[in-house]
């Protein structure tokens, strides 16, 4: 009898832990009413998911297309042409003729430049104008004038300015200072200047072709004269 109780409380005992293992793998259903959440991944920005013929998800990433509009502000603008005469520049000009004449010059702004200056002749010798005289053209008796000086205006604008070369439009104006009175000889010379830059030394040169216009005013003046000259060789050294 006592063998019997023991075999019947081991079966007993086995049985309770079998229907405690089922229970914990068997989950019993959902009550009514009772919700349930499912959680999956968001894929992210620019990623599609596809489905494979297994029913397994497969993420697929596409790249968006590239940016093709323009990027405002940000194109390097084109060098710009050097040019011969910009604003702020200074310098000497001086005319290569049998009557030399210097002149300061500055450029008031770009492909534009005035200059002031004279011509200066000195004769021992003496003559009516102040010019040379020889022996074979002596001074009148009654007027033994030594020297004469003219004051000189000009002003170019280049219309073309490019280095090396520059051409535009001139003016200038030369009035007689002695022997005679002030501006007893007017002398106005519009025309087309043009200047080349050979060397890389601030040194230019230049000439014009204009007409000149030669006016007197005073007792037994002269008539208005007009000539077409081709102007002597100039030089220009600019100091900036």
């Amino acid at each position: 009898m006592a063998r019997l109780a023991i075999v019947c409380c081991t079966v007993g005992i086995c049985a309770a832990l079998s229907s405690t293992a089922f229970a914990q793998d068997a989950a019993p259903p959902p009550a009514a009413g009772a919700s349930t959440t499912t959680t999956t991944a968001t894929p992210a920005a620019g990623a599609t998911t596809t489905t494979t013929a297994n029913g397994a998800p497969q993420l697929v990433v596409v790249e968006p297309p590239p940016d093709t509009r323009p990027k405002q502000g940000l194109e390097k603008a084109p060098a710009e042409e050097p040019i011969m005469f910009r604003q702020g520049l200074f310098g000497l000009l001086g005319g290569v003729s049998a009557t030399p004449s210097v002149l300061a010059a500055a450029t008031v702004a770009d492909h534009t430049f005035v200059g002031i200056g004279g011509s200066f002749t000195w004769n021992g010798n003496g003559s009516s104008d102040g010019n040379l005289s020889t022996g074979a053209n002596p001074p009148t008796a009654t007027v033994n004038n030594k020297f004469n000086s003219n004051l000189i205006l000009a002003v170019q604008y280049m219309v073309i300015d490019k280095l090396p070369f520059a051409i535009g439009p001139e003016i200038t104006m030369v009035g007689s200072l002695a022997p005679e009175r002030v501006f007893t000889t007017l002398i106005f010379e519009p025309g087309v200047a043009f200047w080349y830059a050979p060397f890389r030394a601030p040194l230019v040169l230049g000439s014009a072709l204009d007409a000149e216009i030669i006016t007197q005013n005073g007792t037994g003046a002269a008539k208005t004269q007009l000539t077409v000259v081709m102007q002597y060789l100039r030089l220009g050294y600019i100091f900036n």
